[in-house]
């Protein structure tokens, strides 16, 4: 499911390089595959959810519970990215 628009797609990618043009199309498949990234981030936020699992009950998820999650997932994604550069 794309949560994320072709606008929003194209200010990130012009955000990482204004000078570079995309092909037809490119804006479209960055905005879908990057919902992919939100998606799999709030799975990542909900796993790390203390109690009960798959219920939402009794465990409300706060902003320092995103905050504190998104701090290590993106501490991995940097890693990930960097572990490339270095290659």
């Amino acid at each position: 499911m794309k949560r994320v628009t072709e606008t929003q797609g194209r200010n990130a990618l012009k955000a990482a390089n204004k000078d570079r043009q995309y092909s037809q199309g490119t804006t479209e498949k960055f905005a879908v595959l990057s919902s992919d990234i939100v998606d799999l981030f709030a799975k990542y936020v909900e796993s790390k959810m203390e109690m009960p699992p798959n219920s939402g009950r009794g465990c409300r998820m706060t902003k320092q519970h995103v905050e504190l999650h998104f701090g290590t997932f993106y501490r991995k994604i940097r890693e990930f990215m960097d572990g490339e550069n270095n290659e």
